[in-house]
């Protein structure tokens, strides 16, 4: 007899997990807090930001690995507490960058010459740390702005220059970036990138009025070079994988995919990771939440052309076959011969997948068993290094925590 029916009980952990991880209460500080500052919740009053050594095991909540020159650099926040350093097979060297007032996401990147760590302060304007790779000093910046930040960003650091995407509380997306980021003072600006007025050229749907529109820009994943800057991002309303392409001067919007089987629409799910090869290939990784599977769409001349990468379908010894839901927290790199490889969740088994990709064959394979395993998947190549690392939850005399841990293969 044939299983198809989802066990959704670890799926659900999942969903309530990752609510938890970013909260929007948070204390408000006036006048607003100035660089290097946080407001403290109990006082209300502004406070310097800490740097300190991290000790101890790593949390796993919504971590970050960027590369640089096959150097590792992991990026968390966790229990109100911002913090990057860099990873190595045998441990880490970690800062604490800052206390925060609120559950926040943090978002690095890194180029030839230093990383950049962003999150949001109590007002809801972005945060900016930076350090050059030859120094211990971190410099802060608050980007303030005529915008209302979320937790919905993601960030790309190329050629000096900085982009934030994020999606606004008006539920479009938008972009602040700043030309160098190397000077202490300069310019940010601000500008729109979707608010659906390409829509009557898309196949769109019609999304709800008012208050019900849940807008796009959600969960966008961006990719940055010297003259070009790409995001990924989720239509909350439509269900549907977004792209949008910065010219010269204006952005070019398209869907990727609608979800769902041929011929029929379904829902994409706020799980992207998008990124581009030495040879210029953008590829996309995505879970599809109608089909419950993995997907990859890679960007051709006449558009993206998508692919189910794991359906989620396995056939045990006795020949019954069950369901899955995997591409939950999907992250897609190209090796250095740029093949592109995902590590990705099966949430309904709680482990850690890895689909790579040789010709034009996947080989899905299971890496991470003793679970619960798989939360925020990372994976990225270094060098020689093909390092892949996700959050395991442990439980401990303080509860359930996500711990960090990676392979280095």
């Amino acid at each position: 007899m044939n299983n198809h029916a989802p066990q959704f009980a670890i799926v659900s952990l999942l969903i309530a997990l990752s609510s938890a991880c970013f909260d929007n209460t948070n204390a408000v500080c006036s006048p607003a807090c100035g660089m290097g500052e946080v407001c403290d919740p109990e006082t209300v009053e502004c406070v310097p930001a800490i740097v300190g050594k991290f000790e101890g095991e790593l949390p796993g909540s919504s971590a970050q690995l960027v590369e640089s020159d096959g150097r590792v650099f992991f990026g968390a926040a966790d229990e109100g507490q911002i913090l990057v350093g860099e990873l190595f097979e045998d441990g880490h060297d970690t800062q604490i960058l800052a206390t925060s007032t609120r559950r926040t996401r943090l978002r690095i990147d890194a180029n030839e010459s230093r990383i950049a760590a962003v999150w949001l302060d109590p007002q809801n304007q972005f945060v900016l740390a930076t350090r050059r790779f030859s120094e211990r000093t971190w410099r802060f910046e608050s980007v303030r702005g005529s915008y209302e930040g979320s937790q919905e960003f993601d960030i790309a650091l190329a050629s000096g220059r900085l982009h934030v995407l994020f999606q606004d509380d008006d539920r479009t997306l938008k972009r602040v970036w700043r030309d160098d980021i190397s000077t202490p003072d300069g310019t940010w600006t601000l500008e729109t990138v979707d608010d659906r007025s390409h829509d009557s050229t898309l196949r769109a749907c019609t999304p709800p009025p008012g208050p019900l529109a849940r807008g796009v820009g959600a969960a966008p994943s961006v990719v940055a070079g010297a003259t070009s800057v790409l995001v990924a991002y989720l239509d909350r309303d439509c269900g549907d994988l977004r792209f949008a392409r910065l010219g010269e001067t204006t952005w070019t919007i398209d869907i990727v995919d609608k979800g769902g089987a041929s011929g029929q629409d379904g829902r994409i799910g706020a799980h992207i990771s998008m990124a581009r090869s030495s040879a210029g290939e953008i590829g996309i990784a995505y879970h599809d939440e109608g089909l419950a599977a993995l997907k990859f769409a890679v960007l051709t001349e006449g558009g993206f052309a998508a692919e189910i990468v794991d359906p989620g379908l396995e056939i045990d010894g006795l020949a019954r076959e069950s369901k899955s839901v995997v591409g939950l927290f999907p992250s897609l790199a190209f090796s250095p011969g740029n093949q592109p490889s995902i590590a990705y969740l099966d949430g309904t088994r709680a482990r850690l997948r890895l689909a790579t990709e040789a010709g034009s064959e996947w080989t899905l394979s299971t890496i991470a068993t003793d679970g619960p395993v798989g939360w925020w998947a990372q994976m990225l190549f270094a060098g020689e290094n093909q390092v892949v690392g996700s959050a395991r939850f442990v439980s401990s005399e303080a509860g359930i925590k996500p711990l960090w841990e990676a392979q280095w293969r």
